[in-house]
């Protein structure tokens, strides 16, 4: 499968998710730097609305995904690529924003501690950093690894044929890891694809920002700002320096 093909099937998996779009558009302002933008499902919109918004990436092939759907839009951000645990702007930003679990790649101390440490130097005085991760789901983290779970059915962009998409979970309890493969299967073929996220228990997350010295301003369960509970299924917290 080409470099091309990954990116596009990485987009069947996210690209309609739209649950989060309103949300961002009304909480980010000012100079905004987006970590793990991917192939641009929050970079394009937000900057076709007016923000001012830079997406940073460590896949080549992703940012070119995105820099190719500016082609039909009439909007450009700037997109770089560098590793959120070790990248280097040479300007400061009022908001940077880790939204869709981008944190959750992040799986040992010392290379979330390096991405929250990169952020506090990249950020204005005052400035916002806003993350937005799983609330752990015990049902999720319990399921049989041996079961296929049902995530979607749709189109295979290549094929045009029916395109079924299913998972199984494994959870780590050591690591906190859960690994996630994803299959996908049409009429004619059939392929799998590997995530490895870390969960984030909220005193655990809320103690990352307090010892790298942010205050913790909201703590969200969802993207109406309902307060984080047992029942969320996010939690978003905005900090500021």
């Amino acid at each position: 499968m080409s470099i091309q093909e990954e990116s596009l099937y990485y987009d069947i998996l996210y690209d309609n998710y739209l649950d989060d779009l309103e949300f961002y558009k009304e909480l980010l302002s000012g100079n905004v730097l987006e970590l793990g933008c991917g192939t641009g499902r929050l970079t394009l919109p937000l900057a076709c609305a007016g923000l001012n918004i830079t997406g940073l990436d460590i896949s080549a092939e992703h940012l070119d995904a995105a820099h190719s759907k500016t082609n039909r839009l009439q909007c450009s951000p700037d997109f770089i690529k560098a590793d959120m645990r070790d990248f280097s702007i040479d300007r400061k930003f009022d908001v940077i924003f880790a939204p869709f679990n981008t944190l959750c790649f992040l799986h040992t101390v010392p290379d979330i501690s390096s991405c929250f440490d990169r952020v506090k130097k990249h950020l204005k005085p005052n400035g916002k950093f806003i993350v937005d991760v799983f609330l752990p789901s015990m049902p999720i983290l319990l399921r049989n690894p041996n079961t296929l779970y049902d995530v979607k059915e749709t189109i295979d962009p290549l094929t045009s044929e029916p395109l079924k998409i299913s998972e199984k979970n494994i959870y780590n309890k050591l690591t906190q890891v859960l690994s996630i493969s994803y299959l996908f299967e049409t009429a004619e073929k059939k392929f799998s694809r590997n995530l490895q996220m870390k969960m984030y228990f909220p005193k655990e997350l809320e103690a990352y920002f307090t010892f790298h010295g942010f205050k913790i301003v909201h703590t969200y369960g969802g993207y109406a700002y309902e307060p984080l509970s047992v029942k969320s299924r996010q939690q978003i917290i905005v900090s500021s320096l």
